[in-house]
């Protein structure tokens, strides 16, 4: 394989005040806002056109944003973890938030429910950790094929060795602690 380092591109400053509102009047999800890059999207779309990748890898619901980016003569993969809409439902069944916070976390819910359901009918495939997080995305009406990868990431483990192979693949992350998640 022939790995190219991007480097690293900040998030747009934006308080999480600013994340909030902005949610609120575009009834969109905080979280996809706040991976919200229009030179990240840029980037991408030029790396898309060079490269012309079999297959293009979101890695994480937060860069599900950038599906705009979506071909269909490319694989796409959205690789989730969890259904959003399960954390959110759990959260606020499970915890004792203040009145405006389960507020927004309800309205969150709505929102976020309607976006995996957009979204990730858009994908080839969804990838997620749980047979619960797949039937969350089931239970809102996602019908793209969806496949439970239970994972983890260590920074102990070795490297692979990789055999070549003729396509290639566009991966979008994010980093965070030691990982590439």
């Amino acid at each position: 394989y022939n790995i190219e380092d991007l480097g690293t591109y900040p998030l747009p400053n934006r308080t999480k005040t600013h994340l909030v509102l902005y949610s609120l009047f575009t009834h969109s999800p905080y979280f996809v806002n706040k991976y919200s890059s229009k030179r990240l999207d840029e980037i991408l779309q030029r790396l898309i056109n060079q490269w012309q990748p079999t297959a293009i890898h979101f890695d994480t619901i937060c860069l599900t944003g950038f599906s705009n980016l979506l071909q269909p003569n490319i694989k796409n993969v959205a690789s989730v973890n969890d259904s959003y809409t399960l954390t959110l439902d759990n959260e606020i069944s499970n915890s004792h938030l203040g009145f405006w916070r389960k507020w927004y976390k309800r309205y969150q819910l709505k929102v976020v429910r309607k976006y995996e359901l957009k979204t990730y009918q858009k994908f080839d495939v969804v990838h997620v950790v749980s047979q619960m997080d797949a039937d969350a995305l089931v239970s809102i009406g996602v019908n793209t094929e969806i496949a439970v990868i239970p994972n983890g990431v260590s920074h102990l483990i070795h490297p692979q060795n990789i055999q070549n192979n003729p396509g290639d693949l566009l991966f979008v992350a994010k980093l965070g602690s030691d990982n590439l998640s």
